[in-house]
C-alpha cells in the first residue's frame, strides 16, 4: 500500500513539476533513501538469524 501511494504521489508531482528535473530528483532521492534503509533492515534480520542458528 505504501508503494502504491508513493507511485500515485510521484505521478501527481511529476505532472505538477511538468516533467522537470525537480520531479525526477524527488523520486530518485526517495528511492535511494528507501533502498539504503532496506539494506540495513535486511542485514539486521540476517545477523539475528545467524546468531539464533549458532546457539
Amino acid at each position: 500500500m505504501i508503494a502504491l501511494f508513493t507511485i500515485i504521489v510521484w505521478l501527481i508531482s511529476v505532472n505538477y513539476f511538468h516533467y522537470s528535473d525537480t520531479g525526477q530528483l524527488i523520486i530518485n532521492n526517495a528511492t535511494t533513501t528507501v533502498t539504503f534503509l532496506m539494506v540495513f533492515l535486511i542485514q539486521s534480520i540476517q545477523n539475528k538469524d545467524s546468531y539464533a542458528l549458532k546457539k
